[in-house]
């Protein structure tokens, strides 16, 4: 008895080369990340600069404050200078010169806290423009400080001829508050210039990081689809094939076969478990069929074996029985023979007997 066995080939599963994998999932996954983190350091970056730049707003808000701090000092010692100067005018109209000194000392003080306003304002870090305009309040600031000081020392020697230079000290006092007026405004107008490029920084960085989260959400939305089409999707419908075929479906299609990342090595892997159950199930059917073929040919083998058995007994027996029969036929014959046979002898013996009783006779 012989039984065809064919034996069961196993192919190593075909791996993508390195070109293959150009856009895997392990490579899309990785741009993507790579995607968020420029994205998120976009953010971060966009923060920091934010911060930064609110922090020279903030720094350029309190040199601006310092400024008009300064410039209202300067415009409060202007008036001071010009009412101690009327004071002191009026003073010497009146006689008094008691208070002469206390005057002078006023004009000195109130004139060189207004220097010390103006030296202030013109260290204090502002723009060029500004700078130009404490420069010309500062010179204006000179000529108006000497001429109040030399009214207000004259008006106890000479009232008529500190009156008579009043009007000058009013035209100097004029151009200072004229002056004084303008850096008011300027200062004014960088405060609002610096509210205004603030706010518009402010607005700026908080576009720039709602916009960086918005690209993260859609990135990361983008992800997740991305993450449930191209591996949980193609996992259950492969999981669902690696069931089938787990269970004898071999005629079950294997998806994914075409795909060039690890979906696709997967799906070549599956597709060589499902060759080799093919062909696992084509050699039990082959062996199944050989040991039925062998069993049909065992019992026709036995078959003929009894057959020839019974023929062959049923030879032997005829042969027998035939020879019984001609035993049988033998036998009778013989005693058909022994019979004459007999009845010969005793003619005989009765014979030999009358010549015996003959010779008897005749010897008598």
């Amino acid at each position: 008895m012989t039984m065809n066995t064919i034996a069961c080939e196993t192919h190593p599963p075909r791996t993508a080369g390195r070109g293959r994998f150009a856009f895997s999932l392990r490579g899309k996954a990785l741009a993507l990340c790579a995607l968020i983190g420029v994205v998120s350091s976009a953010i971060v970056g966009a923060g920091l600069w934010g911060v930064l730049r609110m922090s020279a707003d903030l720094e350029e808000s309190r040199v601006l404050a310092r400024a008009i701090h300064h410039q209202m000092e300067a415009d409060m010692m202007h008036e001071a200078v010009w009412a101690d100067v009327l004071r002191a005018l009026h003073e010497a109209r009146e006689g008094d010169g008691a208070v002469r000194a206390a005057v002078e000392a006023d004009i000195s003080h109130h004139t060189q806290k207004l220097g010390a306003a103006i030296l202030a304002l013109k260290e204090a870090g502002l723009s060029a423009d500004i700078r130009l305009q404490i420069d010309s309040v500062a010179e204006g600031l000179a000529e108006y400080a000497a001429q109040a000081r030399r009214v207000g020392s004259l008006a106890f020697r000479d009232f008529a001829a500190a009156n008579a230079r009043l009007p000058d000290l009013q035209k100097a006092f004029d151009t200072l508050e004229a002056t004084q007026e303008q850096l008011s405004d300027a200062l004014e107008g960088a405060v609002e210039e610096n509210r205004l490029q603030g706010d518009g920084n402010d607005d700026l960085a908080h576009a720039m990081m709602l916009g960086g989260l918005a690209v993260v959400l859609v990135l990361s939305i983008a992800n997740a689809v991305i993450i449930t089409r191209a591996i949980f999707r193609p996992l259950s419908i492969m999981t669902g094939a690696m069931g089938a075929l787990a269970n004898g479906e071999t005629g079950t299609d294997i998806p994914g076969r075409g795909r060039t990342d690890e979906i696709g090595a997967m799906a070549q892997a599956v597709q060589v478990f499902k060759d080799n159950a093919i062909a696992k199930a084509r050699l039990e059917a082959e062996q199944e069929e050989a040991e039925q073929r062998a069993e049909a040919e065992r019992q026709e083998s036995m078959n003929r074996l009894a057959a020839k058995f019974e023929a062959d007994v049923s030879g032997v027996v005829q042969a027998v029985a035939s020879a019984a029969a001609q035993m049988q036929a033998t036998s009778e014959a013989m005693s058909a023979t022994a019979g004459e046979t007999s009845r010969q002898a005793a003619g005989v013996a009765s014979a030999s007997q009358q010549a015996s009783g003959n010779v008897q006779m005749v010897a008598a």
